[in-house]
């Protein structure tokens, strides 16, 4: 399992030039070794038989780091420079802890993806107790779905935040890559699929929402 720091930016689709978006990134660090990874994620589409289409009203900026610092020193500009970009009400964000699941061999050249991204707001008793039961249980199921080319989970952590950048809160969040729409689809209609229903039913009591957003994600850095 590879673990590192993600800050994970939301900005309201509507209003936002998601061009004008990648090129800033890509220009901005491009040629400096302030992010392990940078990637984005725009609406998409899929077929789930166990859950409606959702309208997704994010676009998704994705700032990997192996520090928190790096994230910290450089967030606020961010922010406040993509609010510039866009007509859109400025971004939230929050700083987690992401564990990969699987090898980095499987995914380490992949640049265009379809992704699930899915977030898990409220609250819980204890955070730890659920989400310990939740990578135990549901991310074992999740390692089995078919075609699976990278498996994230996010959890929150404490962060040195600027009173200016605008924040979010979740108990959780996790994302599910594949190589193109049709095998997102595939997966999300598979027998794994039915196991992991019923494993989502088993999850430690919380009070909240459960969102699944389609998406397709660039690696811009």
């Amino acid at each position: 399992m590879n673990t590192h720091f993600s800050c994970i930016i939301k900005i309201p689709s509507t209003g936002s030039d998601i061009d004008n978006i990648k090129s800033y990134l890509i220009n901005r660090f491009s040629n400096k070794s302030i992010f392990s990874e940078i990637l984005i994620h725009t609406p998409s589409h899929t077929n789930d038989k166990y859950l409606a289409s959702e309208s997704n009203p994010f676009i998704i900026i994705e700032l990997n780091s192996i520090t928190i610092e790096n994230i910290e020193n450089n967030l606020y500009s961010i922010s406040t420079d993509i609010a510039e970009l866009s007509s859109a009400k400025k971004p939230q964000c929050q700083v987690m802890l992401s564990r990969s699941f699987l090898p980095e061999s499987v995914n380490s050249n992949d640049l265009t993806l379809t992704s699930y991204f899915v977030e898990y707001e409220g609250i819980v008793n204890s955070p730890a107790d659920w989400s310990s039961h939740y990578i135990k249980h549901h991310v074992s199921l999740m390692k089995e779905l078919p075609k699976i080319r990278h498996l994230l989970v996010y959890s929150p952590v404490p962060w040195d935040q600027q009173e200016a950048v605008e924040t979010f809160s979740s108990i959780l969040c996790n994302r599910v890559s594949f190589l193109n729409h049709q095998q997102l689809d595939e997966a999300l209609n598979s027998p794994i699929r039915d196991k992991m229903r019923l494993d989502y039913n088993s999850l430690p009591a919380y009070q909240g929402t459960c969102t699944h957003y389609p998406m397709d994600t660039y690696v811009l850095v």
